[in-house]
This record gives structure tokens, sequence and C-alpha cells, in this order.
């Protein structure tokens, strides 16, 4: 009776293995499973864009923030003052524009001026060419005297110089002008350059209130108050919990009957009572071994041959669930093959 009972125990596990077997022969015909896989997502690290020494910081380790939200403050009084530096120095270069201005306006009417005075010259040289002429015609014929002829040449001299000199002023007056309009451009050019001065110091101080780039949990804070830090220093990151993906490295053997869009399961070895579902969202461009320190080169012939891995992406699908994964976590991805 005894030994019925073992062997009806025994037909009863070999039957049941038997159909297990058959069901896990049948499960690993239509899926692809392996457990070299996590959960990824963006950790987006904090840095300072100027240096200083903190004075205030809003958040802890672990503490869940809004995209925007205020994180650190940097003390502000070195930034304020330079702010007040580049203000005072913009007011003194549009002050220099004014007084260029007015030497532009003064220059344009000294110009004018001088234009106007040629004219009085123009006509005595002109009235003197005409009494030379008529004298130099004159004395040919004998009707007048070499006394008053040299009397209207020196006339002549005399309107000639005058109209050179006033030629000479209205020249000089031109260059001034136009020296004057080069320097006006010149302080034009330095108070834009003072006010874009002006809008670096705004930048800058601003840069002094760190605000969260995304909303995540604050994760590897490594700043405290009154600590100086530096520009470009890492002041903590912020892990994204919207943005979940799951990274899972398949053997180049398991590839067949794997596309896009392909179903998966997802166990996670922190959650065995959960599954989720996703699907394959793309491909590793290379095998994983190519982006190694040494990547194996088998061109030289005397290689061990190693079956490679290729990075797959999947994509979760929404559940509440989600919500409890965490990126680095150790999970069971099983896709389902094409048919």
């Amino acid at each position: 009776m005894r030994k019925k009972v073992i062997y009806g125990i025994l037909a009863i596990a070999v039957i049941a293995g038997s159909i297990f077997g058959w069901r896990y022969y049948q499960f690993l015909s239509t899926h692809i499973e392996t457990d070299d896989a996590q959960v990824e997502g963006n950790i987006v690290p904090v840095l300072a864009r100027v240096g200083g020494f903190i004075s205030k910081i809003h958040v802890v380790d672990n503490e869940k923030v809004t995209q925007g939200q205020l994180l650190v403050e940097l003390d502000s009084l070195d930034l304020s003052m330079k702010l007040e530096q580049a203000v005072a120095t913009y007011q003194t270069a549009f002050s220099n524009i004014l007084v260029m201005r007015g030497n532009v306006e003064e220059m344009k009417l000294s110009q004018e001026l001088a234009l106007t005075s040629i004219e009085a010259p123009k006509s005595n040289l002109w009235r003197a060419k005409n009494e030379f002429s008529r004298y130099n015609d004159l004395f040919e014929q004998k009707l007048t005297t070499p006394q008053k002829l040299d009397e209207v040449k020196a006339a002549l001299e005399n309107a000639q110089a005058q109209f050179d000199l006033a030629k000479q002023k209205y020249e000089a007056t031109k260059v001034q002008y136009t020296t004057s309009l080069n320097q006006l451009k010149v302080a034009e050019a330095n108070a834009l350059m003072r006010q874009k001065e002006i809008e670096q110091a705004k930048l800058q101080l601003s840069y002094s209130k760190i605000y969260a780039p995304v909303g995540g949990v604050v994760s590897k804070k490594a700043i405290q108050s009154g600590q100086l830090i530096q520009p470009g220093q890492p002041m903590m990151s912020l892990v994204q919990s919207k943005e979940i993906w799951v990274t899972a490295n398949y053997k180049e053997t398991q590839l067949e009957g794997m596309n896009i869009n392909n179903p998966v399961i997802i166990k996670v070895d922190a959650f065995p009572h959960l599954e989720f579902k996703g699907k394959v969202q793309s491909f590793g461009g290379a095998m994983g071994g190519k982006f190694s320190l040494i990547p194996p080169d088998n061109a030289a012939g005397n290689f061990v041959k190693v079956v490679q891995r290729i990075s797959i992406r999947i994509a979760l699908e929404d559940a509440p669930e989600v919500s409890l994964l965490k990126p680095g976590m150790s999970v069971i991805s099983i896709i389902s093959k094409s048919k």
C-alpha cells in the first residue's frame, strides 16, 4: 500500500513536471527573456553658473520639487555691486553721447557759417579779377598809368588771399564736423557696450538664485550653507520621476523575432508581486562591446569568441505602479516574439 502511494506521488510529480516543462518550452519558443536589465531615468545635475558663498538652501535630500522651484540662494552682494558699477559706467557713457551730440551741432553750425562767409570774398575776388582785366587792357592801350595797374593788381591779390583764407576755414570746419561725427559714433558704440555690460551684470545677478530645471527628486545634495562654490560646480542632482524606461541587454543570439513595438513583460526584483507592461521602443546602434574602453578587435584572428549583447530601450505603459520604479532597479525583461 505504501509503495502504491509513493508510486502515485512520483507519477503525479512526473506528470506535473512534464506539463510544466512543456509549457515552459512553449513559453521559451514565443518569448525572449533576460535578467540583464534595469530601470533607467533622466538624472539632471544642478550646476552653479556663478561662484559665491551659499546663503540659503531651500531643499533637502529626497525632497520632491517642481520645475522652476527655488533651490539655492547665493550671496549676491558682489554681483549687485557689479551691476551698480555697470549702471554708473553706462550713465557716464550716455552723458558723453550728449556732449558729442552738442559738438556735432556746433561743428555743423560752424560749417554753415564758414560756407556763408565764403560768398563775400568770392564776390570781391570776381570783382577784383574784372577790375584787373579792364585796367590791364587800358594799360596796353596806354590809357592808364603803371601805378594804377599796380594798385588794381594788389587789390586782386588781396581779394584772392581773403578768398583762400575763407575757403581754408570752410575746409577746416568740414574736417572738424566729420571728426565730431566719428567721435559721436564711438561714444554711441561705447554706450551700447556699457548697456550690454548692464544686461550681463543683471544676468549674473539672476544666477545667484538657482531654480530647478526640471521636476523630480533631490538626490546627492553636496552643498552646505556658507560653502564657497565655483562656476560649473555640481550642487545636487534631480531624478525625473515622470520619464522612466527600461534598458535591457539581450544576447545577439536572442534577436531573432524581436522587432519594434513587440510587447514586453517587466518583472521588478523590488516588487515581485507586481508585473509591468511595455513595448520595444528602439535598438542600440552597436553592440555594447564597441562602447567599452578597449573594444574587441577580432581582425587579428587570435581571439576568444564571446556572445555580444545589444542594448534595447523598452517604453513602459502608463500605470499607477510605474511611480514606484526608481532608476537603477534590477528587472527581468520578457519580450514576446513576432509571429
